[in-house]
């Protein structure tokens, strides 16, 4: 079979294919312009990643000292209640902030525990901060 030319197509053709007003057509061209696929971010109960200024962490550091030396915490970690306290206490110093006990103020908690590890890892190899006395 030798290649036939592609059918003539009238210009009436041409402009019913691809008329902007066509729904298939505004599909076609946001599926090849990428409009169509949803983002990370649409997801429904996607979180976004929130970051801690050094005056939150501070203020955080502050107030898990604050509820410790009042009896807050125990053998096995700290008493319920506890994120309540945490938040009423990030609140009262930043009174318009979204910070929240679950999940932001144990994601810290997590994370801090995650580092401290890590350096206390390194720190108990010998030759590691044997200078820093």
């Amino acid at each position: 079979m030798a290649n036939s030319p592609a059918p003539a197509l009238s210009m009436e053709t041409v402009r019913t294919q691809f008329s902007l007003e066509d729904p298939r057509s505004q599909q076609m061209i946001n599926d090849h312009l990428g409009l169509n696929r949803k983002r990370k971010g649409d997801r429904k109960g996607d979180r976004t990643r929130r970051s801690w200024t050094d005056r939150e962490e501070e203020t955080l550091v502050i107030a898990l000292k604050d509820i410790v030396a009042r009896g807050w915490k125990s053998d096995n970690g700290f008493r319920g209640g506890y994120l309540t306290k945490l938040e009423d206490a990030m609140r009262s110093r930043f009174p318009k902030t979204d910070i929240k006990g679950s999940p932001h103020i144990t994601s810290k908690l997590t994370a801090w525990k995650r580092w401290y590890g890590s350096l206390a890892l390194i720190l108990n190899r010998s030759g590691v901060g044997d200078y820093l006395y």
